[in-house]
């Protein structure tokens, strides 16, 4: 991350950061190659220590003089108001020496590299005692960054946990034991059979020992949010993580360590099967799910499927989950595929490595993209997220409010009426893409030209008829013309790099993986687009329309200070999919998946829409309830969507701006005279008409 990132994630200025730095506090990090700093965990944890003992009172020497008036006022007020303050000082120094009398007994225990944690966690990792273990590192620096960023109101709670887990007479016992079974599947793959029983017995000890009711409720265990911190874990480790977390999430359960459902029968797949359902009778029972929809040939449901009201999904999403959770369908292109409409079910599909996004026998198609599977996939996602981190892109969001509040101030000088797709949710969402990648503003109406271009046909099922044919081939024509931009740019940020991500991708080089190439970057350029431009901009205006429709919750309250992010997980949990589905998958082995045995080659369509409405998952689903957490919105395991925090930045600016900026903001026309457009995987409002 850059010092922008760094300060802005610490809560501290530039100016700061390099004082501290100047003055010899916080040791300097490597630079890249274009001279700026580069900032790591390490490094966060590092100015979270220096911040915590500026709190403590140990700061550097800086005095301010606060009374510059009190010459126009009496003396007397004057000194009243001088021992007042002295007076809250005097306490605030007796709380400081407290605390720092804490610290210090816990660093003369030996624990003094941590010196400026709290002393909740200080007491935790002596109770703990962790060996010299890989994973007991990674476990030891997250909690430390969890400690250090907790915001105040927070700060108890966290305590709490780390005193509970502290009380146990057998933590380290129990911590040893935990570390080595992760340090044993350092080399192993996430279908590993001791990848289930590790999480189940990690979720049992934590939810007997730490009080998980209240993070619960407020959706602190989210498996969404743990995604970006598991890049230094092998895959089998990571996905202990997310199984943990997500047993946590859930609540107690009885089989959690349970193995995963269905085992590689070892059939092998063939090319030529890609697509065929595994099984052969076509026979349905009677009143079952099949009977959803239109039927096929087959007596299958075929996509897709009607939609009523186009803020909800299909009801025959539903139909489906409730008979069966796997069902035999036939794809828009008429080929037979299963469709998967629960939120187990979607999470294995989306986690398990026997699903691929190519057939098996057929090489990826996804070329030099995010989009393949195995080593190719591993070895660019390791890349790119060195850049393309979290931290990095959260960083942007004092810039992506600026714009937000920029464009909804250009609205209200304007006056009524306004298209909130082309005046709003477009020009911010290429707006921050142009910032990721550095293009200049004098270029960007041309990129957001290309851009949409590029988005406009779907490639996955489009039709066979001259019209579908045309269109692909121009939206080829685009991606093609997209590339070639893409390519300038890339040689010129060679000769002059800055301070964006595409430098940092540029620069970025890892012992192993070596260095992207410039097809590689050039993938990484319209992938961003592909999977950034429009799915935020459909998910800005579908969300801002599901606000608008909804008169119990009006903008302005449900996106007020302190509740927009809250607000943003709920709507991505009600829209995802309509904006953001993933790739169709391909069975890679024989798998049985809620009690349906899916062949080799299989075609296999997963419904977000679907598994984020599963009232086995979410009570009453399909309320707008903000506050949950835990839903599927970015996908789930090695695909994990990378600009996923960015997405999130997006949303809620716009939601705050036009809660701050146009509280009385309503549509201009019935909702259901709103035209949509997209194509499979992503739709949104072609318009949103609005006044206030």
């Amino acid at each position: 991350m850059r010092i922008g990132e760094l300060a802005a994630l610490l809560g501290v200025s530039t100016r700061t950061v390099r004082h501290y730095h100047h003055q010899g506090v916080l040791p300097e990090p490597p630079r890249r190659a274009n001279g700026y700093r580069e900032y790591g965990l390490r490094d966060a944890v590092a100015l979270a220590r220096v911040r915590r003992l500026v709190e403590l009172g140990l700061s550097l020497p800086e005095a301010r003089d606060v009374i510059a008036d009190d010459q126009a006022r009496d003396l007397p007020e004057i000194l009243r108001e001088i021992d007042a303050d002295l007076a809250g000082q005097e306490r605030d120094i007796r709380e400081r020496r407290a605390r720092l009398a804490v610290l210090l007994r816990q660093a003369e225990e030996g624990l003094a590299p941590d010196g400026t944690t709290s002393p909740e966690l200080l007491a935790l990792l002596h109770e703990i005692k962790a060996p010299a273990s890989k994973s007991a590192d990674w476990d030891r620096d997250l909690l430390v960054l969890v400690d250090a960023m907790a915001k105040p109101g927070d700060q108890e709670g966290v305590g709490a946990m780390f005193t509970a887990l502290a009380a146990d007479p057998r933590l380290g016992a129990h911590g040893h034991e935990f570390y080595r079974r992760l340090d044993e599947l350092a080399e192993a793959g996430p279908d590993d059979p001791r990848v289930a029983p590790l999480a189940g017995a990690l979720a049992r000890y934590i939810g007997e020992h730490m009080p998980l009711e209240d993070a619960r409720a407020t959706g602190e265990w989210d498996t969404g949010a743990v995604e970006p911190f598991l890049d230094d874990l092998s895959p089998a480790q990571a996905e202990v993580v997310r199984r943990t977390v997500a047993l946590l999430a859930t609540g107690p359960a009885g089989d959690t360590e349970r193995p995963d459902p269905g085992t590689n029968t070892g059939r092998p797949g063939h090319a030529h099967e890609a697509g065929q359902p595994g099984r052969t009778d076509d026979t349905e029972r009677p009143g079952s799910a099949g009977d959803a929809g239109r039927s096929g040939a087959a007596g299958c449901p075929v996509l897709p499927f009607g939609r009523p009201d186009p803020l909800l999904p299909p009801p025959d999403y539903a139909r489906l989950r409730a008979d069966a959770s796997v069902t035999r369908v036939l794809a828009p292109d008429g080929r037979p595929a299963w469709l998967v409409t629960s939120y187990d079910a979607v999470g294995t599909v989306l986690a398990d490595d026997r699903f691929g996004l190519a057939p098996p026998g057929v090489p990826d198609t996804g070329g030099d993209t995010l989009f393949q599977d195995g080593p190719a996939h591993l070895r660019l996602r390791r890349l790119v997220s060195k850049a393309f981190s979290p931290r990095a892109l959260a960083g942007l969001r004092p810039r992506a409010e600026e714009v937000a509040a920029e464009r909804v101030a250009a609205l209200a000088a304007a006056g009524p009426p306004a298209d909130l797709a082309a005046d709003l949710a477009a020009p911010l969402s290429i707006t921050m893409i142009g910032e990721v990648l550095g293009i200049a503003i004098g270029e960007r109406d041309r990129f957001q030209r290309l851009a949409d271009a590029a988005a406009s046909v779907d490639f996955l099922f489009a039709g066979e008829d001259d019209d579908a044919q045309q269109a692909m081939a121009a939206a080829a024509r685009a991606w093609g013309a997209l590339g070639g931009y893409a390519a300038e740019l890339i040689a010129a940020k060679r000769e002059r790099p800055g301070d964006d991500l595409l430098s940092s991708l540029i620069v970025v080089r890892d012992g192993d993986d070596g260095r992207l190439s410039d097809s590689e970057l050039i993938a990484m350029v319209t992938t961003l687009v592909g999977a950034g431009y429009m799915s935020a901009r459909n998910a800005i205006t579908t969300g801002v329309l599901r606000l608008l429709c909804d008169g119990d919750r009006p903008l302005t309250a449900v996106a007020a200070a302190g509740r927009v992010d809250d607000t943003v997980e709920e709507l991505l949990r009600l829209q995802s999919g309509r904006t953001g589905e993933p790739f169709p998958r391909y069975a890679h082995a024989d798998v049985d998946l809620a009690g349906v045995t899916i062949g080799a080659g299989d075609l296999v369509l997963i419904r977000l829409e679907a598994a984020n409405r599963d009232p086995a998952r979410f009570a009453a689903p399909d309320r707008f309830e903000p506050g949950r957490r835990s839903s599927l919105a970015f996908g789930h395991g090695p695909h994990y969507c990378l600009g996923a925090p960015l997405a999130r930045v997006e949303i809620a600016a716009a939601l705050t701006a036009l809660a701050e900026g146009l509280p009385g903001l309503r549509l201009a026309v019935p909702p259901e005279r709103i035209e949509w457009a997209g194509n499979a995987t992503d739709a949104g409002p072609a318009r949103l008409p609005v006044i206030w």
